[in-house]
Parts: C-alpha cells; structure tokens; sequence
C-alpha cells in the first residue's frame, strides 16, 4: 500500500471513529489476558503464555457469583494446555466445574447444566472430543446426561469417529434408563431416536422408539402421555415405520378421549388427527376431525389435513378442503399452509397467487416473507424485492429485506446489498445494524477499504447508548488481515478509540500473522495488545 493511501486511510478513521470511550473493565482484562496468552502460545512463546494467565487467573474473583466463574476459569484450564502445562490445566477444569456444580441461585443461562454443556462446547470446538465428552458426564442431573450425549453423537460421526458415535449412543441410551421420572424418560428416549436417525441407524431408532413407549406407559398425566405418543408416531414416521405409527396414534386416540378438560383434549385430537394425516390415513384424520366440537381445534386439525395434501401433491383436495373451514383464523391458516408448499416446490405464482386470497393480513405477509426469501435463497433478487415490497407489516418487511441484503452479500453483490440494507425500515435499529454490520465485513473481506470505511460510518451515525458497534470493529480489523492486507488492518486498529476492541484488533491481526508463519510481527502486535491490556482498569 502506497504512502499517501495510508495516510488518507488514516485520516478518514479518525474523522469516522471519534474517542471518548471509557477504559475497559476487569473482566474485560481478564478474557483479553487469557486470549492474549493463547496466542503467545501459538507463536511457540509459551512461558510468556503462563505467565499472562497467571495474571488472568486472580482477576476471575472480580465476577461477583459464582454462576458466572466457571466458563473463564475453564478457558484459562483451555489455554495452560495450549501452553504445555497440562496438569495445571486439568487442575483449573476441575476447579471450573466444581464451582458449576456447586454455584447457587443461578439462572437458566448459567446453571450447572448450561455452564458444563457451554464449557463442554469450547472443547469440542478445538477438537479435544473426549474431553468434552467427558465434561457432560459431570452433570449431576442424570435425565440432562443422555439428552447430552446422544447430541454429541451424530457430530462424531461427522469427524469420522463412528465406532465412538455407537459407543456413545448406547452410553445415552443406558443412562435413559436410569431416569426416573417417566415423562422426561420418555422425552429423552424420543430425543435420543432422533439423533440415531440423523446417523441413519434406522433398526436401532426403531429399538429405542420401542422403549420410548414402554416408559409412555408410566406416565400418570394423560395429557402428557397422549402428547408423548404423538412425539412418538412422529418418530416411527420418518423412519418410514408407517404401521407402527398407526398403531401408536391408536394408542394416543385411546388416551385423548380420557382427558377430562375439554380444551387439552380437543388439542391432542387436532393433533393425532394431523399425524393420521402425515402417516396417509386421510379418511381416519377427516373423520376424527369431525368429532372434535372446539371451532379451533377443529379448524386446526382440518388446516394440518389439507397441508399433508398439499405435501403429497394432492393440492385440489387440500384447496377444496381449506374452503370448507368455517373458522375465519382456521382457513387463512390452512390456505397459509398450502401457499407455503407451492413455495417449497418452486411454484411460486401459484404460491403468491393464492397469498392474495389471505384475509389474515398477518398470515398474508408470513407467506409472502418466506416466498421472498426463497428467491433471495435462489439467487432470484429482482423477484425476491417485489414480493418484500408486497409486505403490509413494516417491521416484517424490514427483516425480509434484511435477509435479501445477505443473499447479495453471500454471492458477492456488496454494492447491492449496501443499497437494500442502507435503505431499511421498520422500528428495529438492531435490524439495520446487523445487515450493515454483515456487509462491512464482506467489503473488508474483498478488499474495497473505503466502501468498508462508508459503511462504517453509516454504522456509527446509528450508534447509539443501547446499540454501540463498537464490537464490530476488531471484526473488520481482522477481515483485512484475512486476504493478507495487513498495512490496512494496522491502520484501522490504531484508529480505535476503546482499549478493549483496540486490544482485540491487535490480538486478531496478530492471529494471521500467526498463521502466516510471521511469528516476529505476530510477537511485536502482541506486546501492543498486551500492554493495552494491562492498562485496563488502571486508570491510565
């Protein structure tokens, strides 16, 4: 890059990127200590690697509960492994999940399940698999154990571990059996069929669809039993059991007409009549649609009806049978249901033409967003904008083109995708933010720097206290040193105002020039990164 070009490159980001924000926190320390050493360690410096997280460690007594240590304290056991001192390593995992296990009053996001199953996730991501199994099999609560597990194993599979995928499978199925509570060992059992049928075992998901109705028999509830069932029809449907569905809808129909209240039983009815329906059994679902007295319900068993004929092809019977729905919400439902397969099979003029019948405008304007995205998926952009601008509902007419803004920006048409995103309405700023966001990085990625730049500050003239991009800039940052234009990247870093995201800009270019095998300027970035850092919170 020429003198000048970086000299006005420079200029601009300052007029673009103005100072003012506040040092960053502790916290803020911590993680970018703990990211720091893990890039040190990668450039071979992994003495310097233990000593930032020793730094790193003590500032986790910072966070005020315990729900939120344990996920820091593990990546910090993560990163003493990147730097060779395994048993220190091992020594912090076992400290993070103790304090996972023992943390009280947590909330659903970082209880001991989540906690363990977010630091089980890190693991996998950097490919220490049994690792990672092993974390799950921390969990205390047994009925989360097999959920976990079972998860786990079509993603074995992926990776080319297939013996363990079946190892662990029938782990998850054993440990389904030590659960207790019938309802819950039902719902594991049918989730653990589900991804035995993602690895296309089909014999054994039948095996285990065999044991899920064993456990259905236990339960007390009947409503619940009767919905369990049907999860379970739903199962022996996909593996192309069509008999042993029948016959489990059967059992569900037995139970339905036990339910004393009313209204769960007319919704369980609308749902195993659906299922007769998807298993082919046309005249069963017509006919037990028919008893159901609940306008809704009824309505909504006969919708799902006429949608399984519009799946099978069968659309004039599914249009004749919409027709015949009294229930105003019922109809636009069941019409929304047969446009929306026209669009799944490409037909989409007779998709949008029967859109237009919709009397519900939010039915309306659901099939026409997803008709609208489908040709965004497509590649079928002019179409794709013609259908959004039918859209009633400003707000859903701002996410769909905000979708279609991507579609340009994944094939490459930045400039287009800049003009739709730039041009947004509706009352969601977040929205705006997130397509801008999507574009500036693929203008970095492609090398147009002041395109970039002009995105840039489109998105900060929209900051604001509730909504600051300042996160996103390490993120451009880094999209430049991606295609190897580092003097840009530089440039751009040393223009960031916020320590912190300065901080990781730096610890990002240096990450590629890691990868390059620049390990000398990958080192000279992360002593700047480093001594930032170390400033935070220090009142420097």
């Amino acid at each position: 890059m020429k003198l000048n070009k970086i000299l006005a490159t420079t200029a601009l980001l300052s007029l673009i990127l103005p100072g003012g924000s506040a040092l960053g926190s502790e916290i803020d320390r911590l993680w970018m200590l703990t990211k720091i050493a893990g890039e040190y360690a990668a450039v071979g410096q992994k003495d310097k690697a233990a000593d930032l997280l020793a730094q790193a460690l003590p500032l986790v007594q910072t966070i005020s509960d315990n729900c939120n240590k344990p996920e820091p304290i593990a990546e910090i056991a993560r990163q003493y492994a990147a730097a060779g001192q395994e048993a220190r390593s091992s020594q912090l995992l076992a400290q993070a999940i103790q304090v996972a296990k023992t943390a009280t009053g947590c909330l659903g996001h970082n209880d001991e399940f989540e906690n363990l199953a977010d630091i089980a996730s890190q693991y996998w991501e950097d490919g220490q698999y049994d690792q990672a199994l092993q974390i799950i099999r921390e969990i205390d609560d047994g009925k989360f154990i097999g959920l976990m597990l079972a998860y786990y194993a079509p993603q074995l599979a992926e990776v080319g571990r297939t013996d363990q995928a079946a190892e662990i499978l029938a782990e998850a199925i054993q440990s389904a059996q030590t659960i207790d509570d019938a309802n819950f060992k039902t719902l594991t059992l049918f989730r653990i069929a589900d991804h035995t049928i993602k690895l296309r075992q089909k014999s054994q998901a039948v095996e285990v669809l065999e044991q899920a109705i064993q456990a259905a028999q236990s339960i007390d509830d009947v409503w619940s039993k009767a919905g369990m069932l049907v999860e379970i029809a739903d199962r022996y449907i996909q593996v192309g059991q069509k008999t042993q569905a029948i016959e489990v809808l059967s059992q569900a129909l037995s139970v339905t007409q036990t339910i004393d209240n009313d209204a769960e039983r007319h919704m369980v009815l609308s749902q195993v009549a659906g299922w007769y329906a998807v298993a082919g059994q046309y005249d069963q679902a017509l006919q037990l649609a028919q008893t159901i007295d609940n306008p809704s319900a009824k309505a909504g068993a006969l919708s799902n009806i006429a949608r399984q004929y519009a799946v099978a092809g069968q659309y004039d019977q599914a249009l004749q049978l919409a027709q015949t729905i009294d229930n105003p919400s019922g109809k636009a439902g069941a019409l929304s249901n047969i446009a929306l397969q026209y669009a799944e099979t490409g037909q989409y003029d007779q998709a949008l033409q029967l859109a237009q019948t919709i009397n519900d405008t939010s039915r309306k304007d659901g099939v026409l967003s997803s008709i609208a995205r489908q040709y965004g998926e497509t590649g079928q952009f002019d179409q794709a904008l013609r259908v959004a601008q039918m859209i009633g509902d400003t707000n859903e007419k701002a996410m769909v083109l905000s979708s279609i803004a991507g579609y340009y920006a994944e094939v490459g048409q930045l400039d287009q995708a800049f003009q739709v995103a730039q041009n947004l309405g509706g009352t969601s700023i977040e929205s705006k933010i997130g397509t801008l966001t999507q574009v500036a990085s693929k203008y970095a990625e492609a090398g147009q720097p002041d395109r970039a730049l002009q995105v840039v500050q489109m998105l900060r003239e929209l900051s604001t206290p509730e909504v600051n991009v300042t996160w996103l800039l390490p993120a451009i940052a880094n999209s430049y040193a991606k295609i190897g234009q580092f003097d840009q990247a530089l440039q751009f870093a040393q223009t960031i105002d916020n320590q912190y995201s300065k901080a990781r800009a730096l610890t990002e270019i240096a990450r590629q020039y890691t990868a390059r095998e620049q390990k000398e300027k990958a080192s000279e970035l992360l002593a700047q990164a480093l001594q930032i850092t170390q400033a935070m919170g220090s009142g420097q």
